[in-house]
């Protein structure tokens, strides 16, 4: 049930599975061709006879079957580790895997295609794959079965295509018609005729395309090399956002603005900042919570995390939030009870008790 449940076209193994059938396929034609022929030598002791014309032209199919093999066997699979990372990212979006698009002047290999609504992207792992010959050989297909309205994007690089499959599901490319249609007219109509006056409005949009061009990366060493860096970092991540939206949508933009990856100074003031929220709930509840400088600074760490700032809202209820839980839990905490939480020499957050009036005078 396995096997069979791999022979499915754009299935993960369809490729393989394909190929050992082919082998198979042309082995056994080619068997049968010269049993034929083998047999009419054996019979008539001649090769020229009424089974050496049969064999000739049963040799038609094999070469025919050789031809598609040889194609075949130039077609890569899609890699092990590529497939996992691109599997991860799937939710809803349909996805086929290691397909084959043939055209009179080329043959072009596509490793993944996800479809979701209007939007079609695709993978090519070969690095000098004609992907733009490609993507209008495929708006070819889709315009010859009346299916005008797809958009169809190919990607070479696996890092901007797991990014765009993050983003894919998360707008139509319908909401895009509506944005240009708000900022053309400020107006915006509904399917009743009903009408939302934009004209005083202002219009901020955000996006993560280009935060991996931003983040993770040491700083180079030199006069000036950090800056030029930064600045090189920067229009990568421009041009990542430039690819992916509409031009004309772009060219409605009033300004684009660059937002630097969070630094340790940052990242200290939001972590201060969640601490005085989780304080403010404690007073509601009747608890005294207080925080030092030196425990924001540690729940902030000294390098900026994969993903941004959300990690330090878990660390705060990991360390601080659940700790005074506890103490509730246990009894010990009780009006006229402060608690401290601050950072020990080894990094740890401590959460210690004192006196409330103590404190205050």
């Amino acid at each position: 049930m396995k096997k069979k449940k791999n022979q499915n076209k754009g299935q993960k193994g369809y490729l393989a599975w394909n190929k050992k059938m082919s082998i198979c396929k042309t082995l056994v034609l080619f068997a049968i061709s010269f049993a034929v022929y083998a047999m009419g030598i054996w019979s008539t002791g001649s090769n020229q006879n009424l089974l050496t014309i049969v064999a000739v032209l049963g040799c038609l199919p094999a070469c025919r079957s050789a031809a598609n093999l040889i194609a075949l066997l130039r077609c890569h699979e899609i890699s092990e580790s590529d497939y996992r990372k691109i599997s991860a990212k799937i939710r809803t979006a349909e996805s086929l895997t290691d397909l084959e698009f043939t055209s009179y002047e080329r043959t072009y290999q596509v490793q993944h295609m996800a479809l979701s609504g209007v939007e079609l992207i695709g993978y090519m792992a070969d690095p000098f794959a004609d992907i733009k010959g490609c993507e209008k050989h495929l708006e070819g297909m889709f315009m010859r079965n009346q299916l005008s309205e797809v958009h169809i994007r190919i990607f070479k690089e696996l890092p901007k295509y797991l990014n765009r499959l993050d983003e894919l599901e998360k707008a139509h490319r319908d909401i895009w018609s509506v944005l240009l249609q708000v900022m053309e007219e400020g107006v915006l109509t509904d399917s009743r005729g009903r009408k939302t006056d934009f004209r005083n409005t202002v219009l901020v949009m955000t996006s993560n395309l280009g935060a991996r061009c931003l983040a993770g990366q040491a700083s180079p060493l030199g006069f000036g090399a950090a800056a030029e860096e930064t600045a090189r970092r920067g229009k990568k991540a421009l041009q990542e956002a430039k690819d992916y939206f509409r031009p004309e949508l772009m060219g409605r933009l009033d300004d684009v603005v660059l937002f630097d990856p969070l630094g340790p100074a940052q990242l200290a003031a939001i972590a201060d900042r969640l601490l005085c929220e989780l304080e403010e709930r404690a007073a509601r509840q009747g608890y005294t919570l207080r925080h030092t400088p030196a425990a924001a600074a540690a729940l902030a760490g000294d390098t900026v995390p994969a993903y941004g700032a959300r990690e330090l809202r878990r660390k705060v209820s990991r360390a601080v939030e659940q700790a005074l839980a506890d103490r509730i839990a246990a009894g010990t905490a009780r009006p006229g009870v402060l608690f401290v939480a601050d950072a020990a020499p080894d990094g740890h957050i401590t959460l210690t008790m004192g006196d409330v009036a103590a404190c205050a005078s």
